[in-house]
């Protein structure tokens, strides 16, 4: 019960903080990619083979520079003794284009996070 209760207090608190740094922005910065198509392309990678015994996401912190390319990744939550999982949740990302952020009319750099996901 109580790790429920930490789970859900965790999902509000970030959803609070991702909504306060939306309103500092005139325009976040929005993905090009279409991250189907990304996933679709790359299946056969998203695919897990033997050697990592879980399904479930690895969630890639990320920076958006001004021109938006992505830079400074990191893994902040991986798949559970799975390290391959990560280093592939890290190179699609790379592949990732955004529109930069706005903010008081000047392109900005903006920290974002994605999810990717993998499956047996």
């Amino acid at each position: 019960m109580r790790t429920l209760f930490l789970l859900i207090s965790f999902f509000l608190i970030a959803n609070l903080a991702r909504c306060q740094e939306a309103s500092n922005y005139s325009q976040t910065a929005f993905i090009q990619t279409n991250l189907d198509s990304l996933y679709d392309i790359n299946a056969s990678k998203l695919k897990l083979d033997g050697n990592c015994p879980i399904e479930g996401k690895s969630y890639v912190k990320h920076i958006v520079s001004k021109n938006g390319e992505v830079k400074n990744l990191e893994i902040i939550k991986g798949l559970q003794n799975c390290p391959i999982a990560d280093s592939i949740a890290i190179e699609l990302v790379k592949l990732v284009k955004y529109i930069p952020a706005i903010k008081q009319g000047e392109k900005t750099e903006v920290v974002k996070v994605i999810a990717v996901p993998f499956h047996k």
